[in-house]
């Protein structure tokens, strides 16, 4: 059974993922698949059934949108909100995030971000998993939490 902390670090990538690459959950094996090729997907022609295509709408901008909201400080919140646009807005705001001694708290907010959104994949796909405790999850087929 697949852990919720290496699903979630493949949901962030599936947001990003390019043409040429995709990723799949293997139900049979309980693995998962990176695509870069045709060629990779040989071994898994005969039981397709079996696999299950990762795809997530692009979460990164939510996410950080939402982070903004818990700056206590209303001058500082703004701050990144103004400086969230144009191009290469992530890296500008990751930049910012020490001097204001947030990038700790920005990287266990977005933790616990993506486990809810893997959290979500895995009640919509019906995928079992290990969650952080070490605890068995099973999804019931139809049930949602």
């Amino acid at each position: 059974m697949i852990t919720i902390k290496e699903l979630s670090e493949i949901i962030d990538i599936a947001q990003d993922t390019v043409y040429d690459q995709n990723l799949y959950y293997d139900k049979l094996h309980q693995t998962l698949i990176v695509q870069i090729d045709d060629y990779a997907m040989d071994d898994y022609e005969d039981n397709n059934d079996d696999l299950l295509l990762i795809r997530v709408e692009p979460f990164a901008k939510d996410m950080f949108l939402e982070f903004f909201e818990t700056i206590a400080n209303p001058n500082v919140r703004d701050m990144f909100v103004e400086q969230f646009h144009g191009s290469k807005k992530y890296r500008k705001v990751k930049d910012l995030l020490p001097r204001y001694h947030l990038l700790e708290s920005f990287y266990k907010f977005k933790d616990q971000y993506q486990l809810g959104i893997t959290k979500m994949w895995c009640v919509e796909n019906n995928i079992d998993y290990i969650d952080k405790d070490g605890k068995e999850v099973i999804i019931e087929a139809g049930k949602r939490e």
